[in-house]
């Protein structure tokens, strides 16, 4: 089952690269643009931080400390954890560290290394300002109803990753980033059930340790 599953993701990816065009990504200026100018059209009184690969936008320090516990890639499991003694660095540091390795793994997981846009994350508190969000954004960009089932989503016109500390996990930020990733790849982005298996596939598959 398993060999059939990796063919399966390797068959989607083979027939989609017909529509591959590896300078579709904005070019490097456009990504220092976005690092210089981080706060535009954040919420106000949000603060933020640059990773290599995203802008991470959060509300408290609170919120950061709750955001590490969350994402446990790179700790170490099991009895041995348990004396593993405290991460080093600040948690900006820890934090960037872990959302880079996420973002590197799951191109990795999907083979597409293109995407030069740094992706914005926003980092909500709770589960129920996720679908406020969408529906504000609903009808300045037409979208076809508001979804009240999502736990994270990535709008791509907005580049923008978002998740709520209630129910993120290192999973679900890298199915989000592995949609942003999917629909910087192609020129004509994929259908979307297909994008969602694959995004499946790399939360199934995400080395979490």
């Amino acid at each position: 089952m398993k060999y059939f599953t990796h063919l399966s993701v390797a068959v989607l990816i083979m027939l989609l690269g017909t529509f591959h065009v590896a300078a579709w990504c904005d070019d490097s200026a456009s990504a220092r643009n976005l690092a210089g100018n981080a706060q535009a059209g954040a919420p106000s009184g949000w603060m933020h931080f640059v990773t290599k690969r995203t802008v991470v936008y959060y509300q408290s320090e609170a919120d950061l400390k709750t955001l590490d516990q969350k994402l446990r890639v790179g700790r170490r499991g099991g009895f041995l954890g348990l004396f593993g003694g405290r991460e080093s660095g600040s948690i900006i540091e820890r934090l960037g560290k872990k959302i880079d390795d996420i973002f590197e793994n799951v191109q990795a997981l999907l083979d597409m290394y293109n995407c030069k846009s740094k992706i914005k994350i926003m980092v909500y508190t709770h589960q129920d300002e996720i679908d406020r969000v969408y529906a504000d954004l609903t009808p300045q960009y037409n979208l076809p109803s508001v979804h009240t089932d999502y736990i994270a989503f990535y709008f791509h016109k907005l580049k923008t990753v978002y998740i709520s500390l209630e129910t993120v996990t290192e999973g679900v930020l890298a199915h989000e980033l592995a949609h942003a990733i999917i629909d910087h790849y192609f020129i004509i982005r994929p259908p979307s059930k297909v994008a969602e298996t694959l995004a499946r596939y790399v939360d199934k598959h995400l080395k979490r340790k």
